[in-house]
């Protein structure tokens, strides 16, 4: 998958399973604050009433923990570099370092990538859940 964010190209790669299962252990508090937020969607007045108990569960994890969320994702993410023929793909994080190869990116665009990576990869093991849970006429 690719996408443009903040006037740049990036290509998000796969992130192998065992890893995918090591986001997703570390995400779950998150995951289910928002899940409970969520399910209180017609009582919300605004955006941080909704997402307030996730930013609680964030401000507890540990920087170790926050570290390994954002660089396992990001150690999937290829930005375009260059142009024409010579342009190539570069990996935003170089292998087995946690510094990003492009001084360039701020916080938001962080993020953003960081959520895309998620989105590219966990995108099935949700849909895997709501496969497996029974149905109300079940």
């Amino acid at each position: 998958m690719e996408k443009e964010i903040n006037g740049h190209a990036y290509r998000f790669g796969k992130i192998d399973a065992l890893t995918q299962f090591h986001l997703v252990r570390r995400l779950a508090p998150v995951l289910a604050s928002v899940g409970l937020s969520l399910g209180k969607l017609q009582q919300v007045a605004n955006a941080a009433d909704l997402l307030g108990p996730a930013f609680e569960v964030l401000a507890k994890m540990t920087d170790e923990e926050s570290n390994y969320i954002i660089f396992a994702c990001l150690r999937s993410v290829h930005r375009k570099d260059g142009q024409g023929a010579g342009a190539g793909w570069v990996a935003l994080v170089p292998t087995a370092q946690n510094v990003l190869a492009y001084q360039d990116i701020e916080l938001p665009e962080m993020l953003q990538l960081t959520m895309w990576a998620l989105r590219t990869n966990l995108e099935g093991f949700f849909k895997g859940l709501t496969d497996v849970t029974p149905s109300a006429s079940s």
